[in-house]
């Protein structure tokens, strides 16, 4: 009778529900039946469960993360006045534009190129409503906000384990989600970054359109389709994310649809129709969304919600219509939207450009095979940023399973749970993208594997699940009795007289579900409280009194020239301007290192002092480096000779340079950076450069420990003679034989013994005899000794001069030699340090500035300086 009277109406034009049949996967998708209840105490005694489950993982995550808390507070050096400093250089780029929009004691001139609170969206004004109107201060919003933010990722979670039919799934890959290493790492106490919502909110998108398709519902389909299109504006590059993602749900909507249209309603049509509408207009626009549309072309980002609500309203409105035109008019929205976004949109542009961006490698190979028609017409080639952080390096396999899972074992029980997942309901393929984004991580860089935690947590939790309702459908299918779905029964007894053990099985697995979970967890909670143990903040209390300083000494308007890590440090401590900044990872970081690596401090003066001129003047997108290099027909060699001979700006304000002693890691990032061919990009040979842990003297001999784990030297500074053997390449007496009598000669001009019973000997030749060693002395002296008297031959050379700082000794060659170029050891105890440098390194204003505290007094002044770092003020 249902089915004639609903023809008959379609007969006579009358309205279709929307929801009159049921959904076609609606019948065989469900593990375990949710079955709401219309009676209202029970619905409020299942939202009450769903809360709980919620506040469960929150609270495990909350509490987690306020582990780094409790061991920060014993760490004064993780603090400044009275606050904990942040985790990650993100967040002080938050934090300083949260510390000007908040109007707590802002700079009253602006800072040059500083963004507003609507420019990075979310994260933002979020913090300042807060600074703002809620009186917290900056520092607290950076170091808390991240701790009960991210237990938020529970929700959604929860929310997708109840819709497919157990809350108690939920909140066990709920409370794995929140922990999961990866997320966990990224989202700790003081990482104030925009990871907080970079997870939560696609998980979100993903359940709406989830119950979307399997109740067919528009509402949902309708706040999928706006979180698709709002989501930028949590997290600027999350486009290509939720791009994938729609595009996955209209593929999957469609494919059921010709898979099945012969059984297909026409609501569930209708629906398919409309969803291809909003979510490809949802897409489209989402590219319009990130805070900078919002602050400068805010017409762009609202005429696309406009459309999209109008879509919805429209759709809504014809489905009340007569049936036939309004299939018509679906077919014709659901055609232009389509080919709105496959033709005449960069939806797809979006993914392939985001995936080359983190993959240096192969957008080099683009560019070299692009027609010179398509080539810049600047040639200068400065180094990529990209290349030099950790984060954005390919990553092995096993780092990216432990990473997302927690270890290699829980990353494929997820795996393994996803596949039958997918086998058991299929619409959960709509996840896909979140899988390739984890994959993509193994070459992007592990900072993606954050993507695949929610999927994942949920895979492996629901595997025990998923295997029960494997076994079910089997038996089903092998005309045994078996249950409808493995849903907990409401009167067991009845349950058990009729499917007898399988009440056994259904209890069962909600037993192992949290055992599982609670086995996946324990490894994450393991290495998330080692994290909070050695996680440092960005800056210690001294690098941050630096940072005061120059504050005291400058005004606002002036800069501070200083490695890009620390930039926005400089704009939230310092408040003066930067060139380059994590937020600005620009080609301007040419500038810093070539006044680093340069031996000329005439040229790293005028060269810093250039730069901030013209960076200034200029305008807001200008880099420094257009200015120098992009003007006349010089090449860059002679661009920087006639800098360095004049000055071609007029001085309007103060420069400084911020030189923290972490600096001496980056030495060798600094160099290919500055000493590079620009016309070609091609690096001059690295200089020798080597900073160690630590050194320690007996004696006339300094011993220097570098990165290895044997509690053995690396190197050996013998004052006396002044040489430095390389202690990790000794040999053993009858290698040495052996290499020497077959005509091999292992050793450089200089060589050390170290002998059982006597005192070590350096002599510039060795000869193999049958008992022993021939050697030749530096004066052509000609002695033997026995080989049961040597230990280890280690190869050697001559060092020309060893500094120590805090007690000004010295030793150096004298003579001709004093001239000649050749290696340096310096080191001291305040600050601890020790330096391996080679001629050309040694001459760098790295070394004569931040390491020997020797500026050129024509140039520099010196205006601070402690155990972390100096400052100098470049001389007008």
């Amino acid at each position: 009778m249902g089915k004639r009277s609903r023809k008959s109406r379609k007969a006579k034009g009358t309205p279709i529900p929307v929801q009159e049949e049921p959904a076609i996967e609606s019948n065989v998708r469900e593990l375990a039946s949710p079955s709401p209840s219309k009676n209202w105490p029970a619905r409020l005694l299942q939202w009450t469960v769903t809360l709980a489950a919620i506040l469960i993982a929150w609270g495990l995550g909350a509490w987690l993360r306020l582990d780094w808390v409790g061991h920060a507070e014993k760490q004064p050096a993780y603090q400044w006045q009275e606050h904990y400093l942040p985790t990650t250089h993100d967040s002080y780029l938050f934090a300083s534009i949260i510390h000007q929009a908040g109007n707590t004691n802002a700079v009253p001139v602006g800072l040059k190129n500083h963004p507003g609170p609507v420019l990075h969206g979310t994260i933002t004004l979020l913090g300042t409503a807060l600074v703002r109107h809620g009186g917290i201060h900056v520092a607290d919003v950076i170091t808390y906000l991240p701790v009960f933010m991210a237990g938020l990722l529970a929700i959604p979670m929860v929310l997708l384990g109840r819709l497919y039919g157990s809350t108690l799934a939920g909140c066990c890959s709920a409370c794995l989600a929140v922990v999961a290493f990866s997320y966990f790492n990224r989202t700790n106490a003081g990482y104030f970054d925009t990871d907080m919502f970079s997870v939560t909110v696609p998980a979100l998108i993903f359940y709406f359109l989830l119950r979307a398709h399997r109740e067919e519902s528009f509402p949902f389909l309708l706040t999928g389709a706006v979180g698709i299109y709002f989501y930028p504006f949590f997290y600027s590059s999350g486009t290509p994310i939720v791009t994938a993602l729609g595009i996955g749900f209209i593929g999957f909507r469609g494919l059921v649809w010709l898979l099945k249209k012969k059984q297909a309603s026409a609501a569930s049509t209708n629906f398919t129709l409309a969803s291809i509408s909003l979510i490809c207009i949802g897409i489209v626009f989402c590219s319009t969304t990130p805070g900078y549309y919002w602050a400068n072309e805010p017409a762009r980002p609202l005429i696309g919600l406009a459309l999209l609500l109008t879509t919805f309203f429209t759709i809504r409105w014809l489905l009340k219509k007569n049936a036939a035109q309004s299939r018509r008019t679906l077919v014709f929205m659901a055609t232009i939207g389509l080919v709105w976004m496959v033709g005449f949109s960069n939806s797809f542009d979006r993914i392939r450009n985001a995936t080359i961006y983190y993959l240096p490698g192969i957008k080099a190979n683009l560019e070299v095979g692009k027609p010179q028609g398509e080539a810049k017409q600047n040639p200068i080639i400065y180094k990529n940023v990209k290349e030099t952080i950790i984060e954005a390096r390919k990553s092995p396999w096993s780092e990216l399973m432990e990473r997302i899972s927690g270890s290699s074992l829980g990353c494929m029980l997820a795996l393994l749970g996803f596949l039958l997942l997918v086998i058991l309901c299929p619409e959960l393929m709509i996840a896909i993208p979140f899988i390739g984004i984890g994959v993509f991580a193994h070459w992007g860089g592990h900072r993606f594997t954050i993507h695949a935690v929610p999927i994942a947590a949920m895979s492996a939790v629901f595997l025990p699940m998923c295997l029960l309702e494997l076994f079910r459908r089997f038996t089903k299918w092998m005309k045994k009795r078996a249950p409808t779905d493995c849903s907990w029964p409401n009167k067991p007894q009845e349950y058990f007289s009729q499917f007898g053990t399988w009440t056994f099985a259904v209890g069962g697995v909600r037993i192992v579900m949290p055992l599982l979970a609670l086995a996946l967890i324990w490894p994450n909670i393991q290495m998330a409280k080692e994290r909070s143990v050695t996680l440092p903040t960005v800056l210690h209390h001294a690098e941050v009194q630096l940072l005061d300083d120059i504050r005291k000494a400058s005004k606002p308007g002036d800069y501070v020239h200083t490695w890009w890590d620390w930039g926005t440090a400089v704009w939230y401590h310092a408040e003066r301007n930067v060139l380059t900044h994590p937020g600005n990872q620009s080609s301007d970081t040419f500038i810093c290192a070539k006044m680093l690596m340069t031996d000329s401090p005439r040229l790293s003066a005028h060269l810093g002092r250039t730069a901030a001129e013209y960076y200034h003047h200029g305008q807001p997108n200008d880099f420094a480096v257009d200015h120098i290099f992009g003007k006349g027909k010089q090449m860059p060699p002679e661009i920087l000779k006639s800098l360095e001979e004049h000055l071609p700006v007029k001085p309007t304000r103060d420069i400084f340079m911020y030189l923290p002693y972490r600096l001496l890691n980056f030495y060798h990032v600094l160099h290919t950076f500055s000493e590079r061919n620009l016309t070609t990009g091609k690096e001059m040979p690295l200089p020798q450069f080597s900073a160690f842990q630590a050194w320690r003297r007996q004696g006339n001999a300094i011993m220097l420990y570098g990165m290895g784990q044997t509690g053995q030297p690396d190197f050996l500074v013998d004052l006396a003679q002044l040489t430095l053997t390389d202690m990790r390449r000794g040999v053993q007496p009858m290698q040495a034989r052996a290499a020497l009598q077959s005509g091999q000669y292992p050793f450089p001009k200089v060589i050390r013994l170290r002998l059982k019973n006597r005192p070590p000997v350096h002599v510039k030749r060795i000869q193999a005899k049958s008992d022993g060693f021939v050697l030749t002395s530096f004066n052509d002296k000609i002695g033997f000794i026995p080989q049961s008297e040597v230990q280890m031959i280690y190869p050697t050379g001559w060092v020309k001069q060893v500094e120590q700082l805090d007690t000004q000794e010295s030793h150096s060659v004298e003579g001709e030699d004093a001239q000649k170029p050749g290696l340096h050891v310096i080191y001291s105890q305040n600050p601890p340090m020790a330096v391996l440098a080679d001629e050309a390194a040694y001459k760098s204003q790295l070394v004569q500035m931040l390491i020997l505290g020797r500026p050129d007094q024509e140039y520099f002044e010196q205006i601070a300086a402690n155990a972390t770092g100096r400052v100098f003020k470049l001389k007008k």
